[in-house]
């Protein structure tokens, strides 16, 4: 066993457990300062963007040039001047998340604004027609039909770019590259299972052993992300690889920028400059690391 399976034993094993315990501190911890929430996901969004431009994909997009000269050949171009494969296929994955996210209807950024209007709407029908009690009424109960739908989406959602991001970190080609992966996912996963395990909070009430099986389905993504990025990488050499890992620079572009950063950088409450601040600060450390590794 080499080194870097060694690795990727490990991350699996720490994938696991950062997600399962994010989950589980739902069922101790009231809540969750918004405040600190999102200052650790604009970084970790600053990190995974830097990981994904200046490590993975300036790794990668300059070994596919024959396949790139190749397919400029084939389309009539110079055989001298190749098709940016590389970055091509980073932009398919990034377009990739982005059209999961639209398809799926994964994170709802403006919860908190939806959430206000529900109210309002309950308030509103609760003075027009006096029968329809919030307490008990029908209001109440499709308030929790609503809650239940929009817990197994962002389950769905999240799990989808979980498996992305692990197979992104099982494709890295370095021990450098895979250990950077691992810690700027790692940043974050405990948080969005916090978050999946809080919008499952209304099937915990009426199901609780479903609760329990759907978080561990959710904290298994990891490690099974991870499995397949290890055996796609084994099964394809050179140029292939290079492609895997193109394509996997572009998931991590989109959920660094669409899942974590701009999420909170869009959210009008206080410590706008410092969410900011941070999100440079871990996009420019990340990134000066590629002169030592």
């Amino acid at each position: 066993m080499d080194a870097l399976t060694s690795l990727m034993i490990a991350a699996a094993v720490a994938y696991f457990v950062v997600a399962l315990a994010g989950a589980v501190a739902v069922r101790f911890i009231a809540r969750i300062s918004p405040k600190w929430l999102q200052l650790c996901n604009a970084t970790a969004g600053g990190v995974l963007i830097g990981v994904a431009l200046c490590h993975m994909l300036a790794e990668s997009a300059g070994g596919m040039s024959a396949w790139g000269t190749a397919i400029s050949s084939a389309l009539g171009g110079e055989a001298d001047d190749p098709f940016p494969l590389g970055l091509f296929l980073a932009g398919v994955g990034f377009f990739l998340i982005i059209s999961l996210e639209h398809l799926l209807g994964g994170h709802d950024h403006d919860t908190g604004h939806l959430h206000d209007e529900e109210e309002s709407q309950d308030r509103q029908s609760s003075e027009i027609n006096p029968e329809v009690e919030s307490d008990g009424g029908i209001v109440n109960i499709k308030r929790a039909t609503n809650t239940e739908l929009s817990g197994f989406t962002t389950l769905v959602g999240v799990s989808v770019h979980s498996i992305i991001e692990s197979i992104a970190t099982g494709s890295a080609q370095s021990a450098d590259t895979f250990g950077i992966i691992v810690l700027a996912v790692l940043f974050h996963k405990g948080f969005a299972a916090f978050a999946v395990a809080s919008s499952l909070q209304g099937i915990a009430k009426s199901n609780v052993t479903l609760w329990w099986s759907l978080i561990i389905l959710f904290a298994l993504t990891g490690p099974i992300g991870i499995l397949i990025g290890g055996i796609c990488k084994a099964s394809v050499d050179g140029q292939g690889s290079a492609a895997l890992q193109c394509l996997a620079s572009g998931t991590l572009l989109a959920v660094g920028m669409n899942e974590l950063l701009m999420p909170a950088l869009e959210d009008k409450g206080s410590w706008k400059r410092r969410k900011l601040a941070a999100a440079i600060f871990g996009f420019s450390a990340i990134s000066l690391l590629a002169v030592w590794t």
